[in-house]
């Protein structure tokens, strides 16, 4: 089977072709890796092959690929299966192989490339551009058509030996199609890599028309080696068909064997070509006006525009177009704007629908207020309502109001309810933060952590700096602020500071009321057992244990015991004497102790051992 060539070293830029039909499974993709004329060792490498195509889809990727050999034939080679050879589009190929700590990569992109096309005859009635602007020259794929304008602009096509498939010496492909009421007016060729293979002695190509093969250009040596002076132009130019494409052929003619035996070549095509008319669709010309019928109906620039199927293309004002799919999409370029809805069951009819310079992407439409008429807005979505300007709508069910002017919504019926303002979800929804959440510093009267209801209650940056502090305000008041070492409640501006309730809602502690700086404590019951108004103990009911502001120490019965100021208490100082009551000898006492008390008029002593009167 046929070996493609790539080099390692810089040469010209060469693209190599590979075709065949869909599902097939042959050719076996061969490739040969050269360092000049030679070939470069393989063995002892591993080798994978990826294809994609050329939007960077993958169809296959790093599937094996097979060294053949020993390696020293330079040859690795991909067996392709069922499925990656089952759609028709054009794709580009690449082996990756590692070779002694190295990886080589072949061909390089940079400039070598193995161009795979699958299903030709797909590719050659094609209508639609295959575009791009290199350096300001349009390049077509091979039977696509060009985009012309009234004032003449170049085109390329780029064709490859492999493209001609036939078992004969001679064959004739569609290299564009010129568009209704194109002019050709100049035709230039240059080969990069001579067309050679087999027993193949010479190689031509032509520029014509059925019945006209040679009509715009004459045979072309592409045999002969490449060089800088070696190139074909010619200015035989004419006109086609007013009304309809015209097929524009290039003719291959091979001498000493058939044009399928050539395994390597590659020519460039460029066409100066012009045309008074558009049809058969809507097009774009790179910095021009999309036209249908020669009637401008949309402005420019646009690199790209595949309108192809779609039945209705009409003006609806002066700059805009509207381009409607048969499954009722729509595409509205504006002059400012651009709204894609993939169903259009409901407006926009015109351009006024829309916000100046605005975005409008939505995959669902109900109603014709599901639009971004907001001026510089952008919704992409589904039946979503963005009317304020400067807006941002991304998710189904969107809604910004006419005056949410820069105000952001994201997330299933996200609704905003302000100007600037960002609304994430709603309260059906959780929103996660996996990273850090950085909020602003705030102040007292604007708390950077606050309530919808009560916006100035909540959480701000009371200090910054070597001793950071944290506030808490309610109602624009300061509730308290903490940093490492202080908790500091001192700015609180009512009397009462600090209540603390226990298990049955009555207060246990209350710390600020006037004229205390801790009032009571009270027990399970409510009962209050402290008041420290005053220093006021009591026993649990309404008997006080101890009253410091009346200087009394009370017994379990409501008995003075002692009192700092009263005459009339078993114990009592009055005047700086002490005073004790006549009470009798009271007993006898543990161990150890003793008591003084008097007896008929005497100071007596009691201990363990009896009782002693004392001399006064």
């Amino acid at each position: 089977m046929p070996v493609i060539d790539f080099f390692l070293n810089d040469i010209s830029p060469i693209t190599k072709n590979l075709r065949f039909d869909v599902g097939a499974t042959l050719p076996v993709l061969r490739v040969r890796v050269l360092d000049g004329n030679d070939p470069v060792d393989l063995a002892g490498g591993t080798a994978t092959f990826t294809m994609k195509d050329k939007d960077g889809g993958i169809k296959v990727f790093g599937a094996p690929a097979i060294i053949e050999g020993d390696g020293s034939s330079g040859i690795v080679r991909y067996e392709w299966i069922a499925a990656d050879t089952d759609v028709a589009r054009i794709y580009f190929g690449q082996f990756t192989i590692s070779l002694a700590g190295d990886t080589l990569i072949v061909p390089n992109d940079a400039d070598q490339v193995l161009r795979i096309v699958l299903g030709k005859s797909d590719f050659q009635r094609e209508t639609v551009i295959e575009q791009q602007v290199t350096q300001g020259i349009q390049v077509v794929a091979l039977g696509g058509t060009p985009t012309l304008d009234a004032v003449g602009r170049w085109f390329k096509v780029v064709l490859s030996a492999l493209d001609f498939t036939a078992a004969a010496s001679s064959q004739s492909l569609t290299l564009f199609q010129l568009p209704a009421g194109g002019v050709i007016e100049m035709v230039k060729a240059k080969h990069s890599a001579a067309f050679a293979g087999g027993a193949i002695s010479a190689y031509t190509i032509e520029l014509g028309i059925t019945g006209t093969p040679k009509k715009y250009m004459s045979p072309f040596d592409v045999f002969s080696a490449p060089a800088a002076t070696n190139h074909r132009v010619s200015t035989s130019g004419d006109e086609e068909s007013h009304d309809e494409l015209t097929d524009i052929l290039v003719t291959g003619t091979a001498t000493g064997g058939n044009v399928d035996d050539a395994t390597a070549g590659t020519v460039e095509i460029w066409v100066k070509g012009s045309t008074v008319l558009a049809s058969g669709g809507i097009f774009a010309s790179d910095g021009l006006a999309v036209q249908k019928d020669g009637v401008t109906v949309a402005g420019g620039p646009f690199r790209v525009l595949d309108f192809e199927g779609f039945t209705d293309v009409t003006k609806i004002g002066e700059g805009t177009a509207k381009v409607e799919a048969p499954a009722d999409g729509i595409i509205l370029l504006g002059a400012t704007s651009l709204a894609i809805h993939s169903d259009n069951l409901v407006g926009p009819s015109t351009e006024a629908s829309l916000g100046s310079k605005a975005i409008d992407i939505q995959s669902d439409r109900t109603l014709a207020t599901q639009i971004v008429s907001g001026a510089e807005s952008i919704g992409i979505g589904a039946r979503s309502t963005i009317a304020g300007a400067n807006a941002i709508g991304i998710g189904r069910d969107i809604s910004i109001g006419a005056t949410h002017a820069r105000s952001v919504a994201i997330g299933d019926a996200a609704a905003t309810t302000a100007a600037d303002q960002i609304m994430l979800g709603t309260s059906m929804q959780t929103v996660v933060t996996p990273g850090l959440l950085q909020i602003a510093d705030g102040a007292l009267a604007t708390p950077s952590l606050n309530f919808a209801s009560e916006q100035t209650t909540g959480m701000f940056l009371a200090a910054s700096g070597a001793q950071p502090r944290i506030g808490f305000g309610v109602n624009g008041g300061l509730l308290f602020s903490a940093d490492t070492s202080i908790f500091d409640m001192t700015n609180i501006s009512t009397l009462r500071i600090l209540t603390l309730q226990g298990v049955n809602g009555n207060t246990a502690i209350d710390l600020g009321t006037t004229g205390s700086a801790l009032r009571s404590f009270r027990d399970t019951s409510g009962t209050e057992v402290a008041d420290l108004d005053s220093l006021v103990l009591r026993d649990g009911g309404s008997v006080d244990a101890l009253d410091w502001l009346n200087r009394l120490l009370i017994d379990g019965n409501g008995t003075t015991i002692l009192d700092w100021s009263a005459s009339d208490s078993a114990f009592h100082v009055q005047n700086n004497p002490i005073a004790l009551d006549d009470t009798g000898d009271p007993g006898s006492v543990p161990v150890g102790a003793a008591i003084i008390f008097v007896d008929s008029g005497s100071l007596k002593a009691r201990t363990s051992s009896g009782v002693t009167t004392l001399a006064v």
